[in-house]
């Protein structure tokens, strides 16, 4: 977060995630989404979402980029709902979607018409999801980017650590999550997605009516880290650990559903 201020000195958040549904249809351990055990991301909906977007535009803040997440977004019923809301705010500009790729079978295609990217987590590491999608979008005429995103490693997250003051002091100023991880969940803005997902409520500045630009400003931009940075674990340095490791056999078997699905929409195709 720290290009606070644009060419011309408007205020901007240059990249925030904001997620729908704590459902997933994976169960990865060291999840960074804490699923299954994340609190609902939005007790309240789309209500909360539009009045922090409101105050956000109220204050002349910009979103260059917001990512809507989960959980699984596509297995919320109400994504067009979501995405409708982000396209029509004037605080926003790009609006991506990061999705596993592997339920697009639940995926109503007018609710992405409005999305400018899809970030797909290929944890398969092969090419014929990624372009099946690609051209099923094309046939639809969705002309929104689409991004494969190949993990070649996680950084570890269900561990329990406890940084001294100086560690969590360099990682607050090193974290790269709260770079490319500003939240709003639950009213509140994080400064990144752990936090909201793990840390308590009172890591996120409340979006309140009277809420000034300076406020949200100081909060993102800090020098001082949280108490909840000394249980980053993160940024503690811990050996990565190998991505989207699943319980059973759920991996392979959505991902051959998936490629029958969008091959049988694409019988033309041979991906």
């Amino acid at each position: 977060m720290e290009n606070w201020q644009d060419k011309v000195g408007r205020a901007i958040l240059p990249e925030v995630e904001v997620s729908i549904t704590s459902a997933c249809s994976l169960r990865c351990s060291d999840c960074g989404f804490n699923i299954p055990q994340q609190p609902n991301p939005w007790p309240d909906g789309l209500p909360q979402l539009k009045k922090a977007l409101a105050i956000l535009e109220k204050l002349q803040i910009k979103i260059e980029s917001i990512a809507v997440l989960g959980g699984e977004p596509t297995l919320s019923k109400h994504l067009a709902a979501w995405i409708n809301l982000l396209a029509s705010s004037e605080a926003t500009n790009k609006i991506e979607l990061v999705t596993n790729g592997l339920t697009p079978n639940l995926l109503d295609l007018e609710a992405i018409r409005n999305i400018d990217i899809i970030s797909i987590s290929n944890y398969k590491k092969e090419d014929s999801l990624i372009h099946l999608w690609m051209s099923w979008l094309q046939a639809n005429f969705i002309d929104a980017e689409v991004r494969d995103r190949r993990h070649g490693h996680w950084d570890q997250n269900m561990q329990e650590v406890t940084l001294t003051e100086q560690e969590a002091k360099r990682v607050w100023t090193n974290c790269w999550y709260r770079k490319h991880c500003v939240t709003i969940e639950r009213g509140r803005l994080f400064p990144c997605s752990r936090s909201a997902k793990f840390g308590p409520d009172s890591d996120g500045l409340e979006l309140r009516e009277d809420t000034v630009a300076t406020e949200i400003q100081t909060h993102l931009l800090q020098t001082e880290p949280f108490a909840s940075c000394r249980h980053c674990t993160p940024m503690a340095g811990l050996s990565p650990v190998i991505p989207a490791v699943q319980p059973d056999d759920r991996l392979p078997s959505l991902h051959a559903k998936a490629l029958m699905f969008l091959r049988q929409q694409l019988p033309d195709q041979v991906g």
